[in-house]
Protein backbone atom coordinates (compact mmCIF):
# COMPACT_ATOMS: atom_id res chain seq x y z
CA UNK A 1 0.00 0.00 0.00
CA UNK A 2 1.73 3.77 -0.89
CA UNK A 3 1.86 5.93 2.38
CA UNK A 4 0.47 9.16 2.09
CA UNK A 5 3.63 10.55 4.42
CA UNK A 6 5.76 12.54 2.86
CA UNK A 7 9.13 10.19 1.81
CA UNK A 8 12.24 10.23 3.65
CA UNK A 9 14.66 12.14 2.45
CA UNK A 10 18.33 10.26 2.28
CA UNK A 11 21.31 11.10 3.93
CA UNK A 12 24.88 9.40 4.99
CA UNK A 13 24.95 11.12 8.40
CA UNK A 14 23.72 9.15 11.45
CA UNK A 15 22.92 12.25 13.27
CA UNK A 16 21.73 14.57 10.40
CA UNK A 17 18.38 16.53 10.71
CA UNK A 18 16.39 15.27 8.14
CA UNK A 19 12.91 17.30 6.67
CA UNK A 20 10.18 16.38 3.73
CA UNK A 21 7.60 18.47 5.10
CA UNK A 22 4.50 20.90 3.96
CA UNK A 23 3.14 23.59 5.45
CA UNK A 24 -0.13 25.30 4.09
CA UNK A 25 -2.11 28.86 5.20
CA UNK A 26 -4.94 30.36 3.64
CA UNK A 27 -5.39 32.03 1.83
CA UNK A 28 -1.98 31.40 -0.85
CA UNK A 29 0.80 30.32 1.88
CA UNK A 30 2.48 27.07 0.78
CA UNK A 31 5.95 25.93 1.44
CA UNK A 32 7.59 22.73 1.03
CA UNK A 33 10.54 21.98 3.32
CA UNK A 34 12.46 19.12 1.83
CA UNK A 35 16.64 19.52 3.63
CA UNK A 36 19.16 17.30 5.04
CA UNK A 37 21.49 19.59 7.65
CA UNK A 38 24.43 16.98 8.02
CA UNK A 39 26.83 17.65 10.86
CA UNK A 40 28.38 21.22 10.46
CA UNK A 41 26.96 24.37 9.74
CA UNK A 42 24.01 24.12 6.64
CA UNK A 43 22.73 27.74 5.62
CA UNK A 44 19.65 28.87 4.67
CA UNK A 45 19.53 31.69 2.88
CA UNK A 46 16.49 33.81 1.61
CA UNK A 47 14.74 37.04 1.67
CA UNK A 48 12.59 38.04 4.44
CA UNK A 49 8.55 36.90 4.60
CA UNK A 50 10.41 33.84 2.39
CA UNK A 51 9.63 31.13 5.06
CA UNK A 52 12.65 30.87 6.50
CA UNK A 53 11.44 31.70 10.43
CA UNK A 54 8.61 28.64 9.21
CA UNK A 55 11.02 26.37 8.42
CA UNK A 56 12.89 26.39 11.64
CA UNK A 57 9.42 26.62 13.67
CA UNK A 58 8.79 23.53 11.94
CA UNK A 59 12.02 21.84 12.60
CA UNK A 60 11.79 22.84 16.58
CA UNK A 61 8.34 21.60 16.49
CA UNK A 62 6.51 25.12 17.19
CA UNK A 63 4.38 24.87 14.23
CA UNK A 64 2.77 21.46 13.25
CA UNK A 65 3.23 21.11 9.23
CA UNK A 66 0.44 19.82 7.06
CA UNK A 67 2.09 16.63 6.25
CA UNK A 68 5.34 15.54 6.62
CA UNK A 69 8.33 13.47 8.30
CA UNK A 70 11.20 14.78 10.17
CA UNK A 71 14.11 12.87 11.82
CA UNK A 72 17.24 13.53 13.55
CA UNK A 73 20.02 10.58 13.63
CA UNK A 74 17.72 8.25 12.50
CA UNK A 75 14.89 9.06 15.05
CA UNK A 76 11.65 9.46 14.18
CA UNK A 77 9.75 13.46 15.43
CA UNK A 78 7.26 13.69 13.50
CA UNK A 79 5.32 11.91 10.78
CA UNK A 80 2.36 13.51 9.18
CA UNK A 81 -0.10 12.06 6.36
CA UNK A 82 -2.48 14.61 4.54
CA UNK A 83 -5.57 14.80 6.23
CA UNK A 84 -4.25 13.13 8.94
CA UNK A 85 -3.56 13.77 12.95
CA UNK A 86 0.25 13.05 13.11
CA UNK A 87 1.35 9.35 13.89
CA UNK A 88 4.47 10.75 15.69
CA UNK A 89 4.96 14.08 17.30
CA UNK A 90 7.44 15.13 19.65
CA UNK A 91 7.34 17.91 21.55
CA UNK A 92 10.09 20.42 21.18
CA UNK A 93 11.06 19.50 24.98
CA UNK A 94 11.33 15.80 23.71
CA UNK A 95 13.29 16.41 20.43
CA UNK A 96 16.38 18.25 21.78
CA UNK A 97 16.74 20.89 19.53
CA UNK A 98 18.04 24.38 20.57
CA UNK A 99 16.84 27.58 18.52
CA UNK A 100 18.24 31.04 18.83
CA UNK A 101 15.68 33.21 17.80
CA UNK A 102 16.54 36.56 15.87
CA UNK A 103 15.51 38.62 18.92
CA UNK A 104 17.36 36.36 21.49
CA UNK A 105 14.02 36.56 23.23
CA UNK A 106 15.71 36.42 26.92
CA UNK A 107 13.80 36.53 30.05
CA UNK A 108 13.94 40.22 31.38
CA UNK A 109 13.44 39.52 34.85
CA UNK A 110 16.26 36.79 35.07
CA UNK A 111 19.97 37.69 35.62
CA UNK A 112 22.30 36.30 32.85
CA UNK A 113 23.14 33.70 34.86
CA UNK A 114 20.08 32.90 35.22
CA UNK A 115 18.54 32.92 31.56
CA UNK A 116 21.75 30.64 31.23
CA UNK A 117 20.93 28.48 33.70
CA UNK A 118 17.16 27.68 32.48
CA UNK A 119 17.49 24.56 30.56
CA UNK A 120 19.70 22.77 32.89
CA UNK A 121 17.05 22.25 36.07
CA UNK A 122 17.30 18.99 35.63
CA UNK A 123 21.25 18.62 36.52
CA UNK A 124 22.39 18.62 40.25
CA UNK A 125 23.45 22.13 41.27
CA UNK A 126 27.35 22.01 41.45
CA UNK A 127 26.70 20.45 37.35
CA UNK A 128 24.61 23.32 36.48
CA UNK A 129 27.54 25.83 37.76
CA UNK A 130 30.37 24.04 36.26
CA UNK A 131 28.67 23.91 32.75
CA UNK A 132 27.37 27.63 33.32
CA UNK A 133 30.69 29.22 34.03
CA UNK A 134 32.22 26.80 31.42
CA UNK A 135 30.11 28.61 28.54
CA UNK A 136 30.15 32.22 30.15
CA UNK A 137 34.07 31.76 29.74
CA UNK A 138 33.76 30.72 26.15
CA UNK A 139 31.02 33.29 25.09
CA UNK A 140 32.89 36.29 27.09
CA UNK A 141 30.09 36.62 29.73
CA UNK A 142 31.52 36.21 32.75
CA UNK A 143 31.49 39.51 34.15
CA UNK A 144 27.83 39.88 32.98
CA UNK A 145 26.74 37.15 35.19
CA UNK A 146 24.83 39.40 37.08
CA UNK A 147 23.52 41.82 34.82
CA UNK A 148 19.53 41.85 33.34
CA UNK A 149 18.57 41.87 29.55
CA UNK A 150 17.97 45.43 29.25
CA UNK A 151 21.41 46.58 30.32
CA UNK A 152 22.98 44.85 27.42
CA UNK A 153 23.80 45.62 23.96
CA UNK A 154 22.29 43.42 21.09
CA UNK A 155 25.49 41.37 20.82
CA UNK A 156 25.55 40.29 24.18
CA UNK A 157 22.17 39.76 24.79
CA UNK A 158 22.70 37.27 21.58
CA UNK A 159 25.44 35.48 23.07
CA UNK A 160 23.42 34.51 26.34
CA UNK A 161 20.53 33.67 23.76
CA UNK A 162 23.55 30.97 22.53
CA UNK A 163 24.75 29.65 25.52
CA UNK A 164 21.23 29.16 26.88
CA UNK A 165 20.56 26.95 23.77
CA UNK A 166 23.66 24.95 23.92
CA UNK A 167 24.10 24.19 27.47
CA UNK A 168 21.52 21.68 27.48
CA UNK A 169 23.57 19.54 24.80
CA UNK A 170 21.34 19.93 22.13
CA UNK A 171 21.46 17.21 19.30
CA UNK A 172 21.03 20.17 16.89
CA UNK A 173 21.02 23.57 16.15
CA UNK A 174 18.84 26.18 14.81
CA UNK A 175 19.90 29.80 14.42
CA UNK A 176 17.45 32.90 12.83
CA UNK A 177 19.10 35.75 11.92
CA UNK A 178 21.50 35.60 14.91
CA UNK A 179 23.39 38.97 13.69
CA UNK A 180 20.48 40.71 13.07
CA UNK A 181 20.51 42.88 16.30
CA UNK A 182 24.19 43.23 16.48
CA UNK A 183 26.21 46.38 15.60
CA UNK A 184 28.70 45.77 12.97
CA UNK A 185 31.48 45.65 14.87
CA UNK A 186 30.69 42.93 17.45
CA UNK A 187 29.20 41.06 14.23
CA UNK A 188 33.03 39.48 13.53
CA UNK A 189 33.69 38.83 16.71
CA UNK A 190 30.24 37.18 17.36
CA UNK A 191 30.70 35.02 14.54
CA UNK A 192 34.21 33.82 15.22
CA UNK A 193 33.18 32.96 18.55
CA UNK A 194 30.40 31.09 17.21
CA UNK A 195 32.60 29.27 14.74
CA UNK A 196 34.99 28.29 17.48
CA UNK A 197 31.90 26.47 19.75
CA UNK A 198 29.95 24.74 16.97
CA UNK A 199 33.45 23.28 15.70
CA UNK A 200 33.77 22.07 19.23
CA UNK A 201 30.48 20.49 19.57
CA UNK A 202 30.09 18.78 15.48
CA UNK A 203 25.89 18.71 16.03
CA UNK A 204 23.70 19.86 12.87
CA UNK A 205 23.21 23.72 12.90
CA UNK A 206 20.93 25.38 10.46
CA UNK A 207 21.77 29.11 10.16
CA UNK A 208 19.08 31.17 8.97
CA UNK A 209 19.73 33.95 6.97
CA UNK A 210 19.07 36.89 4.01
CA UNK A 211 22.59 37.89 3.93
CA UNK A 212 25.09 36.88 1.02
CA UNK A 213 28.34 37.36 3.23
CA UNK A 214 27.08 35.44 6.28
CA UNK A 215 26.01 32.65 3.92
CA UNK A 216 29.58 32.22 2.36
CA UNK A 217 31.26 32.73 5.63
CA UNK A 218 30.31 28.98 6.79
CA UNK A 219 32.48 26.89 5.01
CA UNK A 220 29.05 24.08 4.84
CA UNK A 221 26.06 23.52 2.28
CA UNK A 222 24.30 26.48 1.25
CA UNK A 223 20.52 26.53 0.86
CA UNK A 224 17.96 29.13 -0.16
CA UNK A 225 14.14 29.67 -0.45
CA UNK A 226 13.05 29.93 -3.89
CA UNK A 227 9.09 30.34 -5.62
CA UNK A 228 8.87 27.05 -7.31
CA UNK A 229 7.35 26.96 -10.75
CA UNK A 230 4.00 25.46 -9.90
CA UNK A 231 1.14 27.80 -10.22
CA UNK A 232 0.12 27.69 -6.72
CA UNK A 233 2.65 29.89 -5.07
CA UNK A 234 4.92 27.28 -3.52
CA UNK A 235 8.46 27.90 -1.89
CA UNK A 236 10.86 24.89 -1.99
CA UNK A 237 14.87 24.73 -0.27
CA UNK A 238 17.14 24.15 -3.52
CA UNK A 239 21.13 24.36 -3.49
CA UNK A 240 22.47 27.48 -3.70
CA UNK A 241 26.09 27.77 -5.95
CA UNK A 242 28.81 29.12 -3.95
CA UNK A 243 30.43 32.41 -4.89
CA UNK A 244 33.65 34.49 -3.84
CA UNK A 245 32.07 36.52 -1.12
CA UNK A 246 34.15 37.40 2.12
CA UNK A 247 34.56 40.00 5.05
CA UNK A 248 35.55 42.70 2.26
CA UNK A 249 31.95 42.47 1.43
CA UNK A 250 30.55 43.48 4.39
Amino acid sequence: MKSNVAPEATTTATDALVAEAWVQRPPQFSLHISLTVPRGVTTLLGPSGSGKSTTLDVLAGHVLPSSGRITIGGELLLARAPGELPTTLLSPQQRRIGYVMQHAALFPHLTVAENLRFGLFRLPPKEQQDRLQDMAKQLALTTLLSRRPAELSGGERQRVALGRALLPSPRALLLDEPLSAVDLPQRQELLQRLQTLLTQLQIPVLYVTHSDWEAHFWSGPVLTLQASAASSPEIQVVPLPRSSASWQSL
